[in-house]
């Protein structure tokens, strides 16, 4: 998923803003393109937050302040902004509807294949066994299996092309670009061979990659962006 652009909603910024100095604007602008260029918070360090909205004087660093008190939540992990959180959530949302338009329309589902009709040997074949199966068995061979009821094992395979990786799994667990998350999950299973590439449920597969990324962020910072949504 692309966040070369976000949205901004005029009517709205103007309402919400209208009422700053020039230079509270342009340090809110630049607080919420940095939180969103990071897909994150931001720092919580005030020298590195002067950095971001080029806040030098007194009354520059004291307008960031203001800023900061009215329009971000701060927490252990940083300063978020609740739109910023809330545009990039469903940009990925957005993003994964999407790509599953786009596979559904490369990769159709196979039409089921037609019966077909058994010739006239196969079918004299069928019932010269079936009538022998009928006929007593002089010496029948004792059962020595008990348990009736057979257990059938799920077959392993490989990463089918129409597969839609859950995103709601990656959001859930903090990852804050589930679609790039889901691309390199099938990107690494798709290239993968040999007998390590099949398995039994790739749905559970999916859910242990999202735990074991590197992308994923806390789960208490996780439960902050919910809660803030």
């Amino acid at each position: 998923m692309s966040f070369q652009y976000m949205p901004l909603y005029v009517g709205d910024w103007l309402r919400d803003t209208m009422h700053l100095s020039c230079s509270e604007q342009g340090i809110y602008f630049k607080m919420v393109m940095h939180c969103w260029s990071q897909q994150g918070p931001a720092p919580l360090d005030e020298r590195h937050l002067c950095g971001i909205t080029g806040a030098r004087s007194g009354d520059e660093i004291e307008a960031m302040r203001r800023v900061l008190a009215e329009f971000f939540i701060k927490t252990e992990h940083g300063y978020f902004q609740k739109r910023v959180e809330k545009e990039l959530l469903r940009s990925a949302e957005k993003s994964g509807k999407a790509r599953k338009s786009a596979q559904h329309r490369w990769h159709p589902e196979p039409k089921p294949e037609q019966p077909r009709q058994p010739d006239a040997n196969a079918l004299r074949t069928h019932t010269d066994r079936s009538a022998k199966a009928m006929l007593p068995n002089p010496n029948p061979i004792p059962n020595t299996n008990t348990n009736t009821n057979t257990e059938r094992t799920a077959a392993a395979s490989r990463l089918p092309a129409d597969f839609v990786p859950d995103l709601q799994v990656a959001i859930d667990l903090g990852i804050l670009d589930p679609s790039m998350e889901a691309d390199s999950f099938r990107d690494y299973w798709t290239a993968k061979a040999g007998k390590d590439a099949c398995k039994l449920d790739w749905k559970a597969t999916w859910r242990n990659w999202c735990r074991n990324s590197k992308r994923a962020t806390p789960k208490a910072a996780t439960r902050t962006i919910a809660g803030l949504i």
